[in-house]
């Protein structure tokens, strides 16, 4: 969740107003993870109603040793 947070906070404004509009409209909001099995990356997408897929940002993700 903190991930997708801080993705949008990044956005501008009106890219901000736009995914409002379109999560009102019916759109989803969806994280995903790769490549699998390293996770290397998250990437915040939005699917419309009408099945269109468009990437909103990514992160990478970073592995500490443990």
């Amino acid at each position: 969740m903190r991930v997708s947070a801080s993705l949008m906070e990044d956005m501008p404004a009106t890219t901000q107003v736009a995914l409002a509009e379109a999560l009102e409209a019916g759109a989803r909001l969806y994280i995903e993870f790769g490549p699998l099995p390293a996770f290397e990356r998250a990437t915040l997408i939005l699917v419309e109603h009408e099945g269109r897929r468009t990437e909103l940002g990514n992160v990478s993700i970073r592995h500490g040793n443990a």
